[in-house]
This record gives C-alpha cells, sequence and structure tokens, in this order.
C-alpha cells in the first residue's frame, strides 16, 4: 500500500519517515527557503503557491529527486490570500494541463463537494475543455472571465497555449513593480 501522511507539524516529519511512510506538508510553499526548508526536512511532495506556482521549471529542477509537485488547479490564491480579482492568481485552464504536466506529479481540486469535484474531474482529465465563465470553474477567480475569448491564432501571443506557457515561467513578476497585465 502507498501511503502518504499530510503533517502540519515539522516535527512529525522525521518520525513518520524513520517509519518508512512518504510524508506531506500540508501548508502550500510559496518561496524558495520554505520550499528548501522542505526539502531539507525530507517530505515527498510539495504543493506550490504563487510565486513559485509561476516559476515550475526552476521549482521542478530544485525538486528533483527529492520531492513530487503538487498543483491545487482550480484555486486562484497567492500566498494563501484571496484577492479582489483572481486573475493573476494560481489556476490551471483545463485546455492547459497539458502544458503542467511534464512540471508536476499531482493536480488536485480545492471543493467542498464530491459532485463538484466529479464535475471538475470531468472538465479537466476527460473533456480538457470549458465552454464558459471560468468564474464558475476557479474557486475565488471573483469576476467574469469568458474562456471562449482565448482564441486560437498560430503563431501568436493570442494563443490560448501561449498564455499558460507565459505563465509557467513569468515569476509573478505582475505582483512587484505591477508593469505586467497580460493575464488581464
Amino acid at each position: 500500500m502507498n501511503i502518504i501522511i499530510a503533517v502540519e507539524d515539522t516535527t512529525m516529519i522525521m518520525p513518520i519517515k524513520e517509519k518508512h511512510y512518504k510524508v506531506f506538508w500540508t501548508f502550500p510553499a510559496s518561496t524558495y527557503w520554505e520550499l528548501r526548508g522542505l526539502l531539507d526536512l525530507g517530505v515527498d511532495q510539495v504543493i506550490l503557491d504563487a510565486p513559485l506556482y509561476f516559476d515550475l521549471p526552476n521549482v521542478k529542477r530544485l525538486c528533483a529527486d527529492k520531492a513530487e509537485i503538487r498543483l491545487v488547479v482550480n484555486k486562484c490564491m497567492n500566498n494563501y490570500m484571496k484577492r479582489r480579482d483572481g486573475v493573476c492568481g494560481t489556476y490551471v485552464r483545463p485546455e492547459d494541463v497539458e502544458i503542467y504536466e511534464p512540471f508536476v506529479q499531482h493536480m488536485e481540486f480545492d471543493t467542498d463537494s464530491l459532485q463538484k469535484e466529479n464535475t471538475l474531474y470531468h472538465v479537466y482529465a476527460e473533456k480538457k475543455y470549458w465552454p464558459g465563465n471560468l468564474d464558475l470553474l476557479l474557486t475565488h477567480l471573483n469576476t467574469e472571465v469568458d474562456n471562449r475569448g482565448f482564441e486560437v491564432i498560430p503563431n501568436d501571443e493570442d494563443d490560448p497555449k501561449a498564455f499558460a506557457h507565459r505563465r509557467l515561467t513569468c515569476k509573478q513578476k505582475c505582483q512587484e513593480n505591477n508593469s505586467c497585465n497580460y493575464c488581464h
């Protein structure tokens, strides 16, 4: 049986590891300081928050052979905080799952019901397409964004795949100096 134990107290990590169980720290890592600390403690899986969510190639390199990466794909957060508008927050559109797959081992949902989780699974894993407003799919988006507005224009910045590729490595610079408005 493959068991992973979620912990909220770092002093529990070593005793659990000594019993040969896998350990998952329940809180998202948002800085490289936190991430390196968790890796040094020996966690087997890490969940990411902003801005690490937006630097996945570097995070993957750091976690290689140490820990698996988890993302909550339907929650627009930034360092545990809801925002007035979650457009620049952490989320993955269903159409972009394949772009994130090389960087993460686990994608999960934030939901309060099994029915909604089943619907999210159907949209993200089976259909891989959402033909409506993203605010119905994403928690804390707090604004209407019609997903059909991501037009497919080959070799163009407006290509919906360009959106995901850009967010993979943007490092969320918009939060530092408010100079990027790409997500908007």
